[in-house]
């Protein structure tokens, strides 16, 4: 197996612990670069680099919205007594869908293509 399916891997499994999805991969590319050539450890960089990226921006959103829920939960709970779950469903499947779903299928991609190209998108966070 090459490197880019454990660190994609290491994605999905970071699913499970919060904040996983962001410090598993890092972890995993620290240990996986110790070997190898520079021209596979940089394309391992900017897989991790993408990864760490693309999950950070999307707690950040899921946080937001977990807290606008709350908000919004907690003025309407004083109004009507009861609670109201279905608006935390839609940011729930989408994390759902970012951390498992996502990971899960560029698994699939790499493990029956093998291609080295960049799944995750190059989200620019802080001007970089």
């Amino acid at each position: 197996m090459n490197k880019v399916f454990y660190l994609h891997l290491s994605t999905l499994l970071g699913a499970i612990f919060p904040f996983g999805s962001i410090i598993f991969p890092y972890i995993s590319w620290k240990v996986q670069t110790r070997t190898g050539d520079e021209k596979d450890n940089q394309n391992l960089k900017r897989h991790c680099l993408n990864i760490i990226k693309f999950q950070l921006l999307v707690v950040i959103l899921f946080f937001i919205s977990l807290t606008l829920f709350w908000y919004n939960a907690i003025i309407n709970f004083k109004e009507t007594e009861e609670w109201d779950y279905g608006l935390m469903l839609i940011p729930l499947l989408l994390y759902w869908g970012c951390t498992i779903f996502y990971p899960l299928f560029i698994l699939l991609i790499i493990r029956w293509n093998k291609p080295s190209k960049l799944y995750y998108p190059n989200i620019n966070l802080f001007g970089r």
